[in-house]
Parts: structure tokens; sequence; C-alpha cells
């Protein structure tokens, strides 16, 4: 996934087989959501991903 506001922050997405379903998971580990549900999947790694959003925006913003 790739956010224009933030190019230096990323996130690797796989599908990997959970207990019967496939799910998106993060390179983190973090299960976001069955693979039948790519909005919740994309809103929940927005959520993981948002101090680091927010950090580099700032960052940008100071320089």
């Amino acid at each position: 996934m790739f956010c224009e506001s933030a190019p230096c922050v990323g996130e690797s997405v796989s599908v990997v087989r959970g207990h019967c379903i496939w799910w998106y998971r993060a390179s983190t580990g973090k299960w976001l959501a069955p693979s039948t549900d790519v909005e919740l999947a994309a809103e929940r790694l927005t959520l993981h991903l948002a101090p680091w959003i927010s950090g580099t925006c700032n960052a940008h913003t100071d320089d």
C-alpha cells in the first residue's frame, strides 16, 4: 500500500490462510480483515500506520 501524503512510509500486505478462511495480514504480523473485506483491511491498516504517517507528515512540515 502507498500513501501519497507520506511517500516514505509503506507497508506490505499479504493474504494468508487463517482458521478456515483467507485473511489480509500486515508485514508486522497484524491480522487486518478477512480477504472478503478489503475496505476493512485498508481501514485497519491506516489506523495501524497512523502514528508513523503523522510523524512523517510533521517532519516534512518542520523543514
